[in-house]
């Protein structure tokens, strides 16, 4: 896959999350309206709780909860190795510096590896998920979806 594929995909797939975010948003706020009930009432069924009292979810480490981390993780995880500028792009992050940061955070706590090839003279670096981190993906993958239970397309 192309660096232009690769942020075509990803910004539809932004698009997808950030309308499904503001749809559950208006849900609730509709619900509590018409229902009219405050948000302290809402009740959280049990199997929800369990979930975060779990070992598993508990085993998931909290940096990589950062939307841009995220990111990264679903990038990587899809595409498999990426370099640096299409990371940076995809994610739409202003700088390098922002980039890099979020990616040593990753790379701390061993969900991220990266390796230097050269293109002609330049070099470039390539980010992938390590086999921690594919794990660590996988767990959370599986929590959310038992939290959340398979979207019923409409």
């Amino acid at each position: 896959m192309s660096g232009q594929e690769f942020l075509t995909s990803l910004r539809k797939n932004q698009i997808v999350l950030i309308a499904d975010q503001v749809h559950s948003v208006e849900n609730m706020s509709q619900k509590l309206e018409n229902n009219e009930k405050s948000a302290d009432n809402i009740v959280l069924d049990s199997s929800f709780e369990d979930i975060f009292k779990s070992e598993e979810f508990l085993k998931i480490p909290p940096q990589i909860f950062n939307p841009f981390r995220l990111l990264i993780l679903i990038a990587l995880w899809k595409w498999g190795s990426l370099d640096f500028s299409s990371l940076r792009q995809g994610a739409k992050l202003k700088t390098d510096g922002n980039l890099a940061n979020h990616l040593r955070v990753l790379e701390d706590i061993d969900l991220v590896a990266f390796k230097k090839e050269f293109d002609g003279r330049r070099p470039k670096t390539f980010y992938e998920l390590t086999e921690h981190g594919k794990i660590v993906f996988l767990e959370l993958q599986s929590i959310m979806t038992d939290m959340l239970g398979e979207k019923d397309d409409p």
